[in-house]
């Protein structure tokens, strides 16, 4: 039996989840956690396949989360699942220890895709996202190393003066920090 520990502050966004991967060829059985704290309990105390992991949690961030995971327990693959775009912080993940990136936009045959590829042990980028890497080893600044420099910067930056306050985010305060931002950052790279 596969098991799978859902991590995202949205309740119909786990159901969502969860629901879908019960598509998948074996059966699973499923760990909720809306909480970083509820996360790293359930991911210490049991054992799990694989993590999915949001990184907009209410009570630390999943950047925190994929650290402390990643270094007690490095084998377990996690699949960050985020709203932010892959080209903000998908390399930045992979060199944290996840597996793997996925935004939320991506269609459920993806998910299904990239939870499979971590479970059998290797890593996960979207093929948009494999493209720009393979575009930016040439070395030139405009690369995709450089925007995703210019994503982190902006990122980071941006989550601490939003104060992951969700109202925030969606009401766009952060996107428009984070525009801003970003161009300046990529003017300079």
């Amino acid at each position: 039996m596969i098991r799978i520990l859902v991590v995202d502050d949205h309740v119909l966004v786990r159901r969502g989840l969860i629901e879908l991967l019960q598509r998948l060829p074996d059966p699973v059985e499923f760990g909720e956690a809306g909480t970083a704290a509820a996360a790293i309990t359930l991911a210490f105390g049991e054992r799990w396949d694989v993590v999915l992991l949001d990184l907009g949690l209410p009570d630390r961030h999943g950047l925190d989360v994929l650290r402390e995971l990643h270094a007690a327990r490095p084998q377990l693959p996690i699949l960050i699942l985020t709203m932010f775009p892959e080209d903000q912080l998908a390399l930045r993940v992979l060199e944290i220890g996840a597996a793997g990136y996925l935004t939320k936009e991506s269609a459920p045959e993806e998910l299904m895709r990239a939870v499979e590829r971590v479970m059998a042990g290797h890593k996960y980028l979207s093929p948009a996202m494999a493209q720009a890497v393979a575009d930016g080893l040439g070395g030139h600044p405009g690369g995709a190393f450089a925007a995703q420099a210019a994503g982190l910067i902006a990122f980071t930056v941006g989550a601490h003066f939003a104060e992951r306050d969700e109202a925030g985010r969606e009401a766009g305060v952060v996107g428009v920090g984070l525009h801003c931002l970003r161009r300046r950052v990529d003017d300079a790279l």
